[in-house]
């Protein structure tokens, strides 16, 4: 998600169909645990944004999946469980809703944040989304 964010800064006209697994949807929601598992202080967590700000150049609310996503028109297959704990699937709700006919998404049920990974139905899914977009 990261390179294609910054490839949106490009003068490249399309980017390649691709697959996000279990995908973090925004970098501020993503870094949220890890913060309170490190119980940081304000000052710590302000410097951490901070920093992340000076070396990509912009604010940490930029590297947003559903930014992303909207801003062009690439297919992309997005595959999460309800029930993953890592990145919440209720994260993607505002992007589900906005009903991006170029996106799709294979929700699974009860695999979690890793299990998806190692998951057959999920690689069948995948091997097929590829050989309709790329292929094509």
């Amino acid at each position: 998600a990261l390179a294609y964010a910054n490839d949106q800064e490009s003068s490249l006209d399309k980017f390649p169909p691709f697959v996000l697994i279990a995908s973090a949807i925004e970098l501020s929601q993503s870094m949220a645990p890890f913060i309170r598992i490190l119980d940081l202080n304000p000052k710590v967590i302000t410097a951490f944004y901070k920093a992340i700000e000076d070396l990509g150049n912009k604010p940490v609310s930029w590297y947003s999946l559903p930014r992303m996503l909207s801003s062009r028109n690439t297919p992309a297959l997005i595959i999460h469980d309800e029930f993953d704990k890592v990145c919440p699937i209720k994260d993607l709700d505002g992007l589900r809703h906005k009903d991006l006919a170029y996106l799709e998404y294979h929700i699974s049920n009860g695999l979690g944040h890793n299990r998806i990974v190692k998951d057959e139905k999920t690689w069948l899914r995948i091997d097929r989304f590829l050989a309709e977009k790329v292929l094509d």
